[in-house]
């Protein structure tokens, strides 16, 4: 038996279609917009997830910079 699509975490697929207004029909409803929820979410943690790692690059750019000032500045103290 095949599982279910969101729960092998496939959200790419196409909409259940809402074809009543009963209690199936809301659940439909509520798979959708629980899937559209749930690929804006990864989305958000994907960009949130790229500024951090470029923060990172910079601050590890900044402390290299600030290691070498201090390396320089202790050299010409020696002097």
């Amino acid at each position: 038996m095949k599982r279910p699509w969101i729960a092998s975490g496939d959200l790419k697929v196409a909409d259940l279609p809402i074809t009543s207004q009963d209690e199936i029909g809301t659940l439909s409803k509520g798979v959708n917009e629980m899937k559209r929820k749930l690929n804006q979410l990864i989305k958000d943690v994907a960009d949130a997830s790229e500024r951090v790692a470029a923060s990172s690059e910079e601050l590890s750019a900044s402390t290299e910079e600030v290691a070498d000032t201090t390396v320089q500045a202790s050299r010409s103290e020696e002097h």
